[in-house]
């Protein structure tokens, strides 16, 4: 027995006792515990639990057409040109609805809501959102942050963002603070540059409900 040596594990006391110690292949996560701030993050490492998460991506274009409304995000814009499409057209919802539905592996708009189906002739692109919210709560998803980008060169979006905001929170019933909408010009490069049409690409994070 040697009591003026001060023992801090296992393996040390066996080498003492010229026990043969053998070296296994262990975890990270499974620390030594010492010392009381071994203790303490044990308790971190054992109470923390990620949330399972999934990541989407969404992009969209139509162009410029006479005789309809523009609409971005459910906000009727005075612009004098509407975009061409089976429903309301409405760029930056469509390639949110995309993006959650990608983030779910359940393909995209057109496969649940195929433009010749009369059934979504002209329909509010709001309430489509909010079918895709539905979808994803069935496959218990949320949405927990979305990041959209408009991209155009006409009109100016930045006085519509606000609107737009509240539209897209409400109808996916998350916060406001949660959704994110920009708008950039090409500089006058592409089909956007000529103002043929506009796009939108959208980016989101669903977490698990």
């Amino acid at each position: 027995k040697n009591h003026d040596n001060d023992v801090t594990d296992e393996s040390t006391l066996l080498e003492q006792a010229n026990i043969p110690v053998r070296l296994v292949a262990g975890e990270q996560t499974n620390i030594k515990i010492t010392t009381p701030e071994d203790l303490n993050l044990a308790n971190v490492i054992m109470n923390s639990h990620s949330p399972v998460v999934r990541i989407g991506h969404g992009f969209d274009a139509h162009r410029f057409e006479k005789g309809r409304e523009l609409i971005l995000g459910g906000v009727k814009i005075d612009f004098g040109l509407g975009l061409a499409g089976h429903s309301d057209a409405d760029v930056l919802t469509h390639a949110l609805c995309d993006a959650i539905l990608g983030a779910c592996g359940l393909g995209d708009l057109g496969r649940h809501f195929p433009d010749n189906d009369n059934a979504f002739k002209d329909i509010s692109s709001l309430i489509l959102l909010k079918k895709v919210i539905s979808l994803a709560a069935a496959e218990k998803f949320k949405l927990a942050n979305a990041d959209m980008t408009i991209v155009c060169q006409v009109p100016k979006i930045a006085p519509f963002v606000k609107e737009m905001r509240e539209n897209i929170a409400k109808y996916s019933l998350t916060d406001m603070t949660c959704i994110s909408i920009k708008a950039t010009t090409t500089e006058h490069m592409g089909f956007t540059g000529r103002k043929e049409g506009m796009s939108c690409h959208a980016v989101v994070l669903l977490e698990q409900l």
